[in-house]
């Protein structure tokens, strides 16, 4: 609880994204894989740094994820967020982002189905109130 607080207090982002990302990603937060989580879970806790064709060593452990994660979004919210036609994903899906929320979470998990699961979670641990704005 600590890491998450404190990375979305220091970068701005509501700590809401940082949960659901650690559920979304590796199941840390309920379910049977948050019963006995590994070292390696928490150390890719949100896969900042670990791509599909990319793995970098120095984003590994948990106070880093939650830090790079949180720094990450807010980076693409501000410095890309006029590239909204952005329609480009690794599974070959394309979608095309209506707003810099979900333009940032479409840069942060470029596979489409990621972004569902996302959608999914924070509307379990959340509700929909403040999503932000649909894809197409």
């Amino acid at each position: 609880a600590y890491w998450i607080k404190k990375a979305a207090d220091m970068v701005g982002i509501n700590p809401r994204l940082l949960l659901t990302k650690l559920q979304s990603e590796e199941g840390l937060i309920i379910g049977s894989e948050s019963i006995n989580p590994t070292e390696e879970d928490f150390a890719w806790a949100i896969n900042a740094g670990n791509g599909d064709n990319f793995v970098d060593e120095s984003k590994k452990g948990f106070p880093t994820q939650m830090m790079l994660g949180a720094k990450d979004f807010l980076w693409y919210w501000y410095t890309k967020a006029e590239e909204f036609n952005y329609t480009e994903s690794v599974d070959g899906s394309s979608t095309k982002a209506l707003n810099a929320a979900t333009f940032s979470l479409l840069k942060f998990t470029p596979h489409i189905i990621g972004n569902q699961v996302f959608y999914t979670v924070y509307k379990q641990f959340f509700g929909i109130g403040d999503l932000g704005g649909p894809t197409q």
